[in-house]
């Protein structure tokens, strides 16, 4: 057993093993890249990047869970454009999550009218 930057290190015959002393914690590298490239080096950069850029795909993604959770269902071809719609309608409005969800829990899909 050594210790190493303050973590111990133990061999053994299936590797290296790392773990915590007691009083101590792992290094966190809060850096990554979102799936269109751009790079964050920490938290606030991350929340920066999503708000700039991802915001529809958020409120998308939200609005697929919606139908999933509440109709019990995968969102079929229907479902995706009634929420394309439902996001075209609410784009200039920053979109309003409550206004979305009124938008399509009044929806054929949601009420189970389809077109």
């Amino acid at each position: 057993q050594e210790e190493q930057e303050g973590y111990n290190i133990r061999v053994s015959s299936q590797g290296v093993n790392h773990y915590r002393p007691e009083g101590k914690a792992w290094p966190v590298d809060a850096s990554g890249r979102l799936p269109r490239g751009e790079e964050f080096q920490n938290w606030g950069d991350f929340k920066e990047r999503v708000a700039q850029n991802y915001v529809e795909d958020v409120a998308r993604g939200q609005l697929k869970r919606y139908i999933l959770y509440f109709c019990s269902r995968i969102p079929d071809l229907d479902d995706h454009a009634v929420i394309q719609q439902i996001l075209q309608q609410h784009r200039d409005q920053g979109y309003a999550m409550r206004d979305m969800l009124k938008a399509l829990l009044t929806s054929d899909s949601f009420l189970g009218r389809k077109r």
